[in-house]
């Protein structure tokens, strides 16, 4: 496919041929909201990159609880798969739609048999997403579905705070998107939000949710009293 690489965010340096050569073979996905990718099945392990969109990345072996990572434009995932750690296999699950680059597992491995920069540009995609993922996993083991709510608006609140340079963060997002990053229903969901804006920690209208005190959501997610 024709994709100029200048327009691809580039997690490290890396020289013109590589970047032409995995741009060569990458192919276009388009997930919509009701869709996911395993990666871990046949044909879908390799090298992703989000032209478009935003997804929610979680362990499949962990499939009843919420997603771990967001994963937005301009970010790349996967790469830890391509060498074979099945224990360790995503679901990748749109939260509106995402528009994805993809580059095969054998196209990753052929490569890397011959071009030893291929191995830290998979380093830097690696590093983000273990890290995000362990702290994800260890913040949010044990809490109730009221902390976890609480936490998971903060870190998602955080997330679009610092890509719109905004003072408070505002979450961009309805509530069935909500639904599907925090897993939880539509009845449920709901009454957690309700009860936040109750005690004026937030503000929820129409695809959008205003986080207004953030150190009292913090305070909730801690288990103090707010």
């Amino acid at each position: 496919m024709k994709m100029d690489v200048r327009k691809i965010a580039w997690p490290c340096e890396l020289s013109a041929a590589t970047k032409q050569a995995l741009i060569r073979h990458a192919r276009p996905l388009l997930l919509d909201m009701q869709q996911h990718i395993r990666i871990g099945s046949k044909g879908s392990n390799g090298l992703y990159y989000v032209t478009d969109g935003l997804a929610a990345l979680g362990l499949e072996r962990q499939a009843k609880t919420p997603p771990l990572v967001l994963i937005e434009s301009g970010q790349w995932f996967g790469a830890l798969l391509s060498f074979g750690h099945p224990e360790l296999a995503y679901r990748i699950t749109a939260v509106d739609y995402v528009r994805l680059l993809h580059i095969p597992d054998e196209v990753v491995r052929a490569m890397a048999a011959v071009n030893t920069e291929l191995f830290k540009f998979l380093y830097f995609i690696d590093v983000r997403h273990i890290r995000e993922t362990i702290d994800m996993l260890f913040a949010t083991a044990g809490m109730d579905k009221s902390k976890r709510v609480a936490y998971l608006l903060l870190k998602i609140g955080e997330r679009f705070s610092a890509r719109d340079n905004a003072a408070l963060p505002v979450i961009p997002l309805s509530q069935a998107a909500l639904c599907k990053i925090l897993g939880l229903s539509r009845p449920s969901l709901s009454q957690e939000l309700k009860a936040l804006q109750v005690v004026g920690l937030i503000r929820v209208e129409r695809k959008r949710v205003s986080i207004l005190e953030p150190a009292g959501l913090q305070q909730v997610a801690t288990g103090t009293p707010v």
